[in-house]
């Protein structure tokens, strides 16, 4: 799937954390309002989101399973149907930032900024949603004082060209008229990005990501069937939780 000529609608960050030492569910800090970044940074955003669902080898097309109305799919649907009202669209991103704080059941899984973008994408345009797990990190900018240059320390960067610091779940709406009451998902694509999937083994991903908060699964073609049978059999399979 090709996702260029990808335009970003609207966005919005939440953030999810950890669970604590009692592995207990910690609410997330919910964004309220729309982000307006500018240009430049839209720029950024849609050049990123393009080169990992469309041209990188982390990305894999995903199978949706999980279908009830209080699926991630179900959501981006909800959202992509939500085009003249704003409010209706930071509610609905709140649920999926919600779904993503239960799904991370681990206390080894780190927390994060979650940002939800609606847009389109393709040519003709297709309506995507896509949530977006992003893992703050330290890094260095450069900055001029007084005629010298100096270098900045920021501890909070995120989505930055280092791929494995985040990923990113995508439902792209092909044909609205393919899907039916007993096949509500027909007519969908979804996708998946990570950094932990490798050519070799792309079902190395993080299973609490794809599985548990996007209600994916991996494709049941037999390719994929017969690579599973052998990692199966691999000690260098692994597959995290």
């Amino acid at each position: 799937m090709s996702f260029e000529n990808l335009s970003i609608g609207r966005i919005i960050i939440h953030e999810v954390f950890a669970r604590g030492s009692d592995k207990a569910l910690v609410q997330p800090n919910y964004g309220t309002q729309l982000l307006v970044l500018p240009q430049e940074a839209r720029d950024a955003l849609q050049t990123r989101i393009t080169n990992a669902l469309g041209q990188s080898s982390h990305g894999v097309e995903m199978a949706i399973r999980a279908k009830d109305q209080e699926s991630t799919w179900f959501k981006a649907k909800e959202i992509i149907e939500s085009q003249g009202n704003d409010q209706l669209f930071v509610n609905l991103s709140q649920h999926v930032a919600t779904k993503l704080a239960e799904a991370q059941s681990n206390r080894t899984i780190p927390g994060g900024i979650v940002v939800v973008i609606d847009g389109t994408c393709g040519n003709p345009g297709r309506s995507f949603m896509c949530v977006i797990k992003a893992e703050p990190h330290g890094g260095f900018t450069k900055r001029q004082n007084n005629g010298q240059l100096t270098l900045e320390y920021l501890k909070d960067l995120i989505l930055t060209p280092q791929a494995k610091l985040y990923k990113i779940g995508a439902f792209l709406r092909q044909d609205p008229a393919a899907a039916t009451t007993q096949q509500p998902t027909d007519g969908w694509r979804s996708f998946l990005f990570d950094d932990l999937i490798t050519q070799g083994n792309k079902l190395s991903a993080a299973q609490y990501f794809y599985e548990g908060f996007l209600g994916l699964a991996f494709p049941s073609n037999s390719a994929f069937q017969t690579k599973q049978f052998h990692c199966k059999r691999s000690l260098n399979c692994v597959y995290p939780s």
